[in-house]
C-alpha cells in the first residue's frame, strides 16, 4: 500500500502546484485524506494482526464492548462510508451516511482499544472528505457542531 501511495503522490505532485489545488475541492484535500486514510489503515492491520484479544483480568474493556453484534455493526457502518465515499468520487450524493459516534463503545470510549480508535479515524477521515467534496451531505463539517 505505500509504494502505491508513494506512486500517487509523485503523479500527483505537478497538480498540487495549480492554483485550485487548495480549494475545498482540489487535489489537495484528496491527497490529504487519501494519505490519512491509508495511515489509519496500517495502524489497524497492525493493531490487529496477531493480537491476542486481552482477557478481563488484563484489563481489557468490559466485554459488552467488543462483542460481534457491535464489531459487525461497525464493519456495515464503515463499509456505508466506503460506499459514500465512492458515491461522492462519482459525483453522485451519498446514500447512507454515519456519525462518527457510532464508532464508539457504548462507554463513549473508544482509546482503550487502538482497533476501535483506527475503526473510527477512517471512518472521520471518510466522512471528512464527503463533507469537503460534497458540503452538507454528510451532516458534519464547518457548520455542523
Amino acid at each position: 500500500m505505500q509504494r502505491q501511495l508513494d506512486e500517487f503522490l509523485r503523479n500527483v505532485a505537478p497538480l498540487r502546484r495549480d492554483p485550485g489545488s487548495l480549494q475545498r475541492s482540489g487535489v489537495e484535500t484528496q491527497v490529504t485524506s487519501l494519505t490519512a486514510l491509508a495511515y489509519y489503515a496500517r495502524h489497524l492491520a497492525t493493531d490487529t494482526r496477531g493480537a491476542p484479544a486481552a482477557a478481563p483480568s488484563q484489563g481489557a474493556p468490559v466485554a459488552s464492548t467488543k462483542t460481534p453484534a457491535f464489531w459487525q455493526h461497525l464493519d456495515a457502518a464503515t463499509r456505508d462510508n466506503f460506499d459514500s465515499t465512492l458515491a461522492v468520487l462519482d459525483d453522485r450524493l451519498p446514500t447512507r451516511v454515519h456519525d462518527p459516534k457510532d464508532f464508539t463503545t457504548p462507554s463513549g470510549r473508544t482509546a482503550s482499544d487502538p482497533a476501535l480508535e483506527d475503526v473510527e479515524r477512517i471512518n472521520q477521515t471518510l466522512l471528512a472528505y464527503m463533507a469537503a467534496m460534497h458540503p452538507g451531505s454528510t451532516g458534519a463539517g464547518p457548520d455542523s457542531g
